[in-house]
């Protein structure tokens, strides 16, 4: 009985073992036929109106591409066929390359073909269209534009910047809080400010703010002005355009729809966060102290994804193929910019770099007056800024249907945003270089309301050096005044505007 069990026992163990066996051969026969991975195609930013230049393409960590070898780039890339040709345009940082198509403007379906051709290929992780938001635009009370030196006299105890009582939104009557905050020491020393936006002007009430002459991105000679393309100089050569100089969109129709002048946007933005003070010129920035990083991205013809990818990663100090290192990378970002769509992985990846640095960015909310979860960089995730506007009645800037501050849960705070008085050209077009064709005149928008906010954020950095971009966050939305109700920053109880207004004081308090 002994011995048949024992039997039993052997006979079973070697047929496990050769069962097992048998096995191997069959499961290496399946991971050999595996179909090869698939890199992932993102449609989304299909589903906007935004202009397609180009594709971007994000390749796997520890291949030839995610180097920038462009030469290995281009072998990989397929052949669409049916008249459709794909070339590297150029390396961009964190492992992608721009690519060109053409003709450039292909249908939704042929572009959804030639990127999952593209996708293919087991070297890449991802593939998105280059979205083209557009420039900035008037928002209508853009007031006139008035010589810089101006000729209104200080009140005593205020800087002596002859515009700085039309600065309603950092008077003391204002809750912003910004003089009172100043009166504890904190004006934005050894802070830089970078303005990632259209560039910088001449301006005699930022010139001694800047840096240096930063670096422009734009690719597009025509949108940028520069016909030797991206170079280490930021200005702002203008923006303006006559009807149809951008050629058409999606639909044929030209852009832009009809001539529109140079904003100088870059420029007054910089202004309202950090232009010099007590100088007896223009204006006083909120952080006049801190230094200004100008990054060009925005042009003529408005900004691309990639442009706007190498502006945040070289801001933030990160190697950007072909440009030089940045030796003053900054502590707080403005972003100034965006549009309708979804966050793109691009864009989401550039906001991630800055905030693994260690720095704040700081989004404007947008201009549509709806809701910022459907535009793009504010529905972004992490630990950025957003911000929507506010009208000096301490209202939500509204001007119609579709015209206004956005609004939603995206918005952190709001901030001073309709007749902002900041540092522009007088001239609709460029290059500004006599002296009498710098100024100072009022914009609207949420574009003014983020650099009050990127200015606070410079106050807080300076007085709390070791602060990540979260904490610096926490300190600018627990610091926020909540909005008075009722009100348009109310909906069924529920604040649209975040947490209130900002107030620099409160920010920077122990």
């Amino acid at each position: 009985m002994r011995g048949s069990v024992r039997t039993s026992w052997r006979y079973r163990a070697v047929m496990i073992v050769l069962i097992f066996c048998a096995m191997v051969p069959a499961v290496t026969s399946a991971a050999d036929t595996a179909e090869p991975v698939r890199g992932e195609v993102w449609r989304e930013g299909l589903e906007s109106d935004l202009r397609v230049e180009g594709l971007i393409v994000a390749y796997r960590p520890g291949t030839a591409m995610a180097t920038g070898d462009v030469s290995a780039a281009s072998a990989a890339l397929p052949s669409p066929g049916g008249g459709v040709r794909l070339s590297v345009v150029e390396p961009l940082p964190l492992e992608r390359m721009l690519v060109g198509v053409s003709p450039a403007r292909l249908s939704k379906a042929e572009l959804v073909r030639v990127m999952e051709l593209i996708a293919a290929d087991e070297g890449v992780r991802l593939v998105e269209p280059n979205l083209v938001f557009p420039p900035p635009g008037e928002l209508g009370s853009t007031g006139t534009a008035r010589p810089a030196a101006g000729a209104r006299a200080p009140q005593l105890d205020d800087p002596n910047d002859p515009y700085y009582r039309d600065q309603w939104g950092i008077q003391r009557v204002a809750h912003t809080y910004v003089p009172q905050a100043w009166d504890l020491g904190v004006s934005g020393l050894n802070q830089t400010i970078a303005v990632v936006d259209t560039g910088y002007i001449r301006h005699p009430d930022i010139a001694n703010q800047l840096w240096d002459r930063g670096r422009n991105f734009i690719r597009d000679a025509r949108s940028s002005r520069v016909p030797a393309g991206p170079s280490d100089d930021a200005e702002d050569l203008g923006t303006w355009a006559d009807r149809g100089y951008c050629g058409v969109d999606q639909y044929g129709d030209p852009v832009p729809s009809q001539k529109v002048p140079s904003s100088w946007h870059g420029s007054h933005v910089a202004g309202i966060a950090a232009a010099q003070a007590n100088n007896a010129l223009g204006i006083a920035g909120i952080a006049y102290r801190a230094r200004i990083l100008p990054v060009r991205v925005i042009g003529a013809c408005g900004a691309d994804g990639a442009d706007i990818e190498n502006g945040i990663v070289w801001a933030a100090g990160g190697p950007v193929p072909g440009g030089r290192v940045n030796a003053h990378p900054a502590d707080v970002i403005n972003l100034s910019l965006g549009g309708e769509s979804a966050c793109s992985p691009t864009m989401q990846a550039a906001l991630d770099y800055a905030a693994g640095q260690g720095i704040t960015v700081v989004i404007a909310a947008g201009n549509d007056n709806a809701d910022s979860v459907d535009y793009s960089p504010a529905n972004c995730a992490g630990p950025k800024i957003v911000v929507g506007a506010l009208r000096a009645d301490g209202t939500r800037w509204v001007d119609g249907l579709h015209q206004g501050s956005n609004w939603g849960a995206q918005v952190d705070v709001v901030a001073p945003g309709a007749d902002i008085p900041s540092t522009v050209g007088l001239s609709d077009v460029g290059p500004l270089r006599d002296p009498w064709n710098f100024g100072v005149r009022n914009q609207t928008g949420t574009s003014m309301a983020a650099p009050h906010v990127a200015a606070v954020a410079a106050l807080v950095r300076e007085r709390y050096p070791q602060s990540t971009p979260l904490q610096v966050k926490e300190r600018i939305t627990v610091g926020a005044e909540a909005m008075q109700q009722p009100g348009n920053c109310w909906d069924m109880g529920v604040s649209i505007c975040g947490s209130g207004l900002v107030r620099a004081w409160n920010s920077v308090q122990p």
